[in-house]
């Protein structure tokens, strides 16, 4: 099949990332562009979605709680410490 070339125009961080990503696939960038047009010219479409999704009533009341209580949050070290005050509360509330 006859090759052609392209010349795309993106942000250098984006272009370093997409290197960094496709390098530990294997890949180098044109083997990476040359995957996703592919995918396009076989789906017939944008292999991933693209849409304008907006946060519901549910995720606005639980974020707006949030920033509302930011100085009642409790901030943890590692995981274990996390899990530890679980159990804790835990015990508690069986007790109760």
């Amino acid at each position: 099949m006859e090759k052609t070339s392209i010349t795309v125009k993106v942000d250098a961080n984006t272009k370093k990332e997409a290197e960094n990503i496709f390098n530990d696939l294997g890949l180098n960038m044109t083997t990476g562009i040359n995957i996703f047009l592919k995918a396009v010219s076989r789906e017939r479409a944008i292999p991933f979605s693209l849409d304008l999704k907006e946060a519901n009533d549910e995720s606005l009341k639980a974020l707006y709680e949030v920033k509302n209580n930011l100085d009642k949050l409790k901030a943890y070290d590692n995981f274990k410490e996390l899990l530890a005050d679980i159990s804790k509360e835990m015990d508690d509330e069986f007790e109760d």
